[in-house]
Order: C-alpha cells, then sequence, then structure tokens
C-alpha cells in the first residue's frame, strides 16, 4: 500500500511496534570482545546496535535503544575527558586484560559485551539481521564510520514494525501497555531508591528538561568545539 510521508509516519507512530537493528565499526577503536578471544587476536570488531519502541496509551512510548556492550564508548570518552578511572567490567586493553584507564581502553581496547557470552550471542545474531540479511558488510567486513570517510562503510540496518491491530485493537493494546507501565511504577522500591523507571522514560523527561533548559557540555569539549568553529570560520555559539 502506497502512502505519502506524513500519512507513513502516522500509521508507524500510532499502529506499530518497531525495532531497528545496526551493525558498525570502528577500526581505530575496536568495539566489543568476542567471548573467548583476546583483544588483539582480530584488530577490528563490530559493534551492534538495536532499538525497539512500543506506544502506550496514557504514557510517552516505550523505548530501549542501546548497544550489545558493557557502556557506550561515550561514556569512556568522557572519562577521559574528566581524567577518571572507569569501571573495570566496562572494558579491555589492548592486550585483552581489563582495565580501570579510559585511555588504555581507547588505546585499541575493547568494550566488554554485557551478560558475558550472551552479550556476544545477541551482538553475533544482530549482525546476521543487518550485514548477513541486508546484503551489506558483517564482521570484518564492515569500514570504519570515521578513518575512512571517503569510502562506503557498508555499515547495514534493518527496520521492521508489528501491525498491532492485526492481534488486538489498538486502543486495547496501548490499555495492556499502561497497565504494564502502571504495574513496574507500583513494585516495592529497594531502600534508597525514590523511583521505578521504564525504558525511555528517563530519556524523554530528560528531552523535555533540555528543551526548556538547554543542553549541558562539558568545558573541555566545548573547548575543542570553539577551536574547531575558530578553524573553519564558524562563530562559536557559547
Amino acid at each position: 500500500m502506497t502512502q505519502n510521508t506524513a500519512e507513513a509516519s502516522q500509521w508507524q507512530v500510532t499502529c506499530q511496534c518497531g525495532w531497528r537493528v545496526h551493525g558498525t565499526k570502528d577500526e581505530v577503536v575496536p568495539a566489543v570482545q568476542e567471548h573467548g578471544r583476546s583483544a588483539h587476536s582480530l584488530e577490528v570488531s563490530e559493534e551492534q546496535v538495536m532499538a525497539l519502541a512500543v506506544p502506550a496509551g496514557l504514557y510517552p512510548p516505550l523505548v530501549l535503544d542501546m548497544a550489545t556492550g558493557a557502556v557506550a564508548w561515550g561514556k569512556i570518552f568522557v572519562a577521559q575527558q574528566e581524567g577518571k578511572k572507569i569501571p573495570t567490567s566496562w572494558a579491555l586493553d589492548k592486550h585483552g586484560a581489563p582495565t580501570d584507564d579510559p585511555n588504555a581502553a581507547a588505546d585499541h581496547g575493547l568494550i566488554q559485551p554485557f551478560g558475558g557470552y550472551k552479550g556476544y550471542g545477541l551482538s553475533l545474531f544482530i549482525d546476521i539481521l543487518t550485514g548477513v540479511l541486508c546484503g551489506g558488510g558483517f564482521s570484518t567486513h564492515v569500514k570504519s564510520l570515521y578513518q575512512k570517510v571517503a569510502s562506503p562503510s557498508e555499515v547495514a540496518q534493518t527496520f521492521a514494525a508489528i501491525r498491532i491491530d492485526a492481534f488486538m485493537p489498538l486502543p486495547e493494546f496501548c490499555r495492556r501497555v499502561d497497565e504494564m507501565i502502571d504495574l513496574i511504577h507500583s513494585c516495592p522500591r529497594a531502600p534508597g531508591v525514590d523511583r521505578i523507571y521504564v525504558p525511555g522514560e528517563i530519556e524523554y523527561e530528560t528531552e523535555q528538561h533540555r528543551r526548556a533548559e538547554g543542553i549541558p557540555i562539558h568545558p573541555t569539549l566545548r573547548e575543542e568545539l570553539a577551536a574547531l568553529g575558530k578553524e573553519l570560520g564558524v562563530p562559536s555559539p557559547f
């Protein structure tokens, strides 16, 4: 069925559950360790990403957007900027040893997979659903997104949607999702926990706050952006 862009967008938001899987690679900073291998036995590794969204009724959509590593590289880069140590469960150095040094992790190290062999298995199947299924690059065939910008990276993505009203009326589904969210919110809280969140809830509230108050930027990043703007002749907004 052919629809214009606005109609298609509305259809996806109101009538479908969606999921996306995405395979990338960084040749300078390998991404996720395959279970059972050392960091230096394979010079590059893919980072697999998945995102799932489910509509609700009274609440914002449930959204799970994550990589299969124990942590995002961005958090390690922030630790570098701030001169802070990282948990040893986050990354390996280039020799395959756990490290609390973000600089060692960034120097040809690897992000550890979450859940050990389970995270590795999930990463592998995301690679199949993206690179293999889509006819794009997979595993070591994917080129760096950041270092070889002049050549195709062969990054592959797969998008899929479930038509909810093929299973039940959409309002009924949304009501049931709301009921699930209410049940989770009402669970007994552990000592020191003020609130229980569902996936995407923190990010939704952060978005609302930053739209109103602005986005905080680390001083080091602010200086880097200002220097880059000066180099390119772009006035700094800071």
